[in-house]
């Protein structure tokens, strides 16, 4: 097994399956309700005899009875057969039979008729095609980890659409399948291998065409019962056998290779270079390889990095035109070095609730990156979860492989991928585009950021056509993720506009972009072009020079939350330590608390100041006041904050504040239940009276947290006159994990030219999720004056005094040399207008000086 290689489970099967295998081989029980329907005079198969191991010169037949009877087959040209072979028999060990039949001497690319004798009974007749000998046009189907049932995605049938899957391969017209592995959710289970490969792959599928298997992890070992099901070329190494191991062969002038699970580690460093010399010395079109764990995934794992290190050089020094996986639930496919990366492991349920963990660049399709028509369930979730497999065609000198999506049910959405190559021609490295825009941008005035990039240029000898421009938006100069903001144009279109709501103020963010063609290559990225998005903050706290449990110097806490365990205990959410606000690291949240702490991406980093209800027991009542803020000379006041909340059914969120030393408390937001917020109307506007009054039935804590149900949300609240509330009631959703975490964006009327504004943030619940906070900024307009002058200018200490009227304002000098003309140019960096003057070096030659108040 390759070092750092995951095993995978599902949560429908107990580990100890996978821990003891053979003690879950279970034995098969028929009773006369269970038994299949047979025609009368029909052989009574568990499984229809289905198609393994093509050759150019031959093929294998296998089927599955109840007993132990004989078996043979019947084939020849065309119904009349004329030819008969013996077919090998031996026990499941789970009480039914599998029969193996190997035809030999055949023809290459011929059509064969043939039917079983089983118990003395004749099957119906059946045809299969012969493997041509040399180069030719084919098509063959690749899917993966179609292990298991929908796990309710479409409770119609469990088993869809894997089922409707198998039969769209089986009637596309492919030569042959490959599998990728994980074909039952325990290979080592027969009930498993029964409902999900026997029933479904082998029934649906390899009754009319033959399939190959890159073994999974679920598949189990050498002696699991499902590889008792299967003749596959490794039966020819040494000492291993027709369902056990690592192999390849050729068909239609192409090389491939499947991997087995089990194997892989050693044969990776022993055999696979062997096999791909070998094979090079034949000079295939094209060589495709099959290995279940991806040497490069986003979603859940971020691939392997021993196959990165030992099996991608391989890929690319023998040209390996495709490295298929699966183990992820999911669709993804990138390309590097001339290698093409896909993951094709839609085969039943998908990893919906996994997150992102690795962006790769070269990864583009799937993954972080959206696929049109895929839904995606959150920000951090997977771009590629739909059920798929994909379908290659090769044609002469080129391949064309096409990813075809199916929906839940089993009703195909039609193909959403697509990706080619040509045979001897590595892809040359498209040209990477140039990006450029404004330098800096105004949160609060600027509605978006105008950006553009250099066309699409495909060079002379490409016949590449541009599809689309890709735009990401990082926090980071190496544009790594979490991104601020994706998206993309269309080819012909060079200039895109960024929404700003989507960025955050005081922060510089960083665009690149790329181009992609219509058959899905790309460029690498552009270089980052930095954009500062103002204005710097007024105050700023991101809780990072704080140590963890303590609080920011000047903010306090009060809480009347129940004490749930009477001890200081970091590691346990229901002690002290979490009884109110208090600051937290993101890796405590998540190991502490939960992974729904920091699911979306950028809402936490560093330390937080956090509230927690979600764990404990009782009621939970904590306020946190900041200091008060001295914010005379501004006008405009708005504050910022990463809110990392979840909203509950019983809870309330508030922030109030207070510019008299809070003699008097103002609304700013309510955050509460949608369910819970009356309206005047349906659709209408708020009834904050009615909201806050009303004796919640969720049971919402009385004021002094005395009961934990009998109050009012209003109770809780400073400021009581709840029509001035109306505004600041924000309706959210209860219980989503990600709606409410986001970049809040505040107004405060009453705090403009203040000196004491003091804020209070309040969290009210009873087992009731969590708030935190981070990045908490306050921003403002210098309020300019209405006159400002120089009133002196005087030679000292070698340099220039320049001095003023006081003002509130940020000031800036500017010189120029010629009073006339010429560009004013900075001669000091940003000033406090009330220190009255500024010493300034004194410049060579004469100039003139101007003041300037900063917007």
């Amino acid at each position: 097994m390759p070092t750092g290689v995951h095993l995978r489970y599902s949560p429908t099967i107990p580990r100890s399956r996978l821990a003891t295998p053979l003690a879950w081989l279970t034995g098969l029980i028929w009773t006369a309700g269970l038994l299949p329907a047979f025609a009368a005079g029909r052989p009574a198969f568990l499984t229809p005899p289905y198609l393994q191991n093509v050759r150019p010169d031959g093929i294998t037949i296998m089927w599955e009875t109840a007993g132990d009877s004989e078996g043979s087959v019947e084939y020849g040209p065309d119904p009349g057969y004329g030819n008969q072979v013996m077919a090998a028999r031996e026990p499941t060990g789970a009480g039914s039979w599998v029969h193996r039949a190997v035809l030999q001497n055949l023809l290459p690319d011929n059509t064969y008729h043939f039917r079983v004798w089983s118990g003395g009974l004749p099957d119906v007749d059946r045809q299969f095609r012969t493997a041509p000998d040399g180069p030719a046009d084919f098509s063959f189907v690749v899917w993966g980890d179609s292990q298991g049932n929908n796990h309710g995605a479409f409770p119609g049938d469990p088993d869809e659409p894997t089922k409707a899957m198998m039969r769209h391969m089986a009637a596309s017209g492919c030569a042959f399948g490959v599998t990728v592995g994980d074909l039952a959710e325990s290979g080592a289970s027969y009930s498993d291998t029964r409902r999900y490969y026997l029933d479904r792959v082998a029934r649906l599928l390899g009754t009319q065409v033959p399939w190959f298997v890159a073994w999974g992890n679920h598949d189990g070992g050498r002696d699991a019962v499902i590889r008792r099901f299967a003749d596959q070329p490794s039966q020819e190494r040494p000492r291993f056998g027709p369902g056990y191991g690592s192999f390849s062969f050729d068909y239609g002038g192409c090389h491939f290779v499947c991997l087995d699970y089990a194997t892989a580690a050693a044969d990776i460093r022993t055999w696979l270079r062997q096999d791909l010399e070998q094979a090079a010395a034949r000079r295939p079109r094209f060589t495709f390889l099959f290995i279940h764990v991806p040497p490069f995934c986003e979603l859940w794992i971020d691939g392997d990095a021993a196959l990165r290190r030992e099996l991608t050089p391989l890929l690319e020094e023998f040209g390996v035109a495709v490295c298929f996986s699966g183990h992820t639930h999911e669709y993804e496919r990138g390309w590097l070095n001339g290698v093409y990366y896909c993951v094709t492991g839609g085969g039943s349920w998908l990893d919906s609730p996994e997150v992102l963990v690795h962006d790769w660049p070269h990864m583009t399709v799937g993954g972080y990156h959206e696929i049109p028509g895929v839904p995606r369930p959150g920000p951090n979730r997977g771009g590629g979860l739909i059920n798929e497999y994909v379908r290659v065609e090769v044609r002469g000198d080129e391949f064309v492989a096409s990813m075809i999506g199916f929906r839940p049910d089993g009703t195909e959405v039609g193909v959403l991928d697509v990706f080619s190559g040509r045979a001897g021609e590595p892809p040359t490295p498209l040209e990477r585009p140039l990006v450029g825009g404004p330098e800096k941008a105004d949160f609060f005035r600027d509605p978006t950021i105008e950006l553009w990039c250099s066309p699409f240029a495909p060079g002379a000898a490409s016949t590449e056509t541009w599809a689309r421009t890709e735009w990401r938006v990082s926090p980071s100069p190496d544009g790594a993720p979490p991104w601020l903001w994706e998206g993309t144009t269309p080819a012909g279109r060079t200039n895109l506009a960024v929404p700003m709501a989507e960025l955050a103020p005081g922060r510089t963010c960083y665009v690149q972009a790329r181009h992609r063609t219509t058959s899905g290559r790309m460029s690498a990225f552009s270089d980052p072009w930095p954009v500062a998005i103002g204005p710097a903050p007024i105050h700023l706290e991101d809780f990072e020079t704080t140590p963890e449990f303590r609080l920011p110097a000047g903010w306090r806490v009060f809480s009347r939350s129940w004490v749930d365990v009477d001890a200081a205990d970091p590691e346990n959410p229901r002690s002290n330590t979490y009884r109110s606000w208090t600051v937290v690291s993101a890796e405590r949240l998540e190991r502490v608390f939960g992974a729904n702490r920091i699911n979306v991406p950028l809402v936490v980093q560093g330390n937080s100041v956090y509230f927690e209800s979600d764990h404990r027991n009782g009621v939970q009542w904590g306020e946190l006041f900041t200091p008060p803020y001295d914010l005379r000379g501004w006008r405009d006041i708005t504050v910022t904050f990463l809110s990392n909340y979840m909203q509950n059914q019983d809870s309330l969120g508030a922030i109030e504040y207070t510019v008299d030393g809070g003699a008097h408390w103002r609304p700013l937001l309510a955050l509460l239940d949608q369910a819970d917020v009356i309206r005047t109307a349906p659709g209408g506007p708020v009834d904050a009276p009615a909201t806050l009054t009303r004796v919640d039935p969720d049971g919402v804590p009385t004021a002094d947290a005395g009961r934990a149900s009998g109050g009012t949300y209003g109770e809780h609240l400073r400021n009581r006159d709840w029509v001035a509330w109306t505004g600041a009631i924000d309706p959210r959703v209860n219980d989503d994990p990600t709606e409410s975490k986001r970049l809040e964006v505040l107004r405060v009327p009453g705090a403009d030219d203040q000196p004491r504004v003091q804020f209070r943030f309040l969290y009210v619940g009873t087992g009731s999720w969590f708030w935190g906070i981070d990045d908490w900024s306050i921003f403002g307009t210098p309020i300019l004056p209405k006159t400002l002058r120089i009133t002196a200018v005087k030679v000292e200490n070698g340099g220039l005094r320049v001095s003023w009227t006081p003002t509130t304002a940020r000031l800036r000098i500017e010189h120029r040399s010629s009073l006339a003309h010429g560009d004013w140019e900075a001669a000091s960096g940003t000033l406090d207008g009330a220190d009255g003057s500024v010493w300034l070096p004194l410049a060579d030659d004469a100039g003139f000086f101007r003041l300037r108040a900063e917007p």
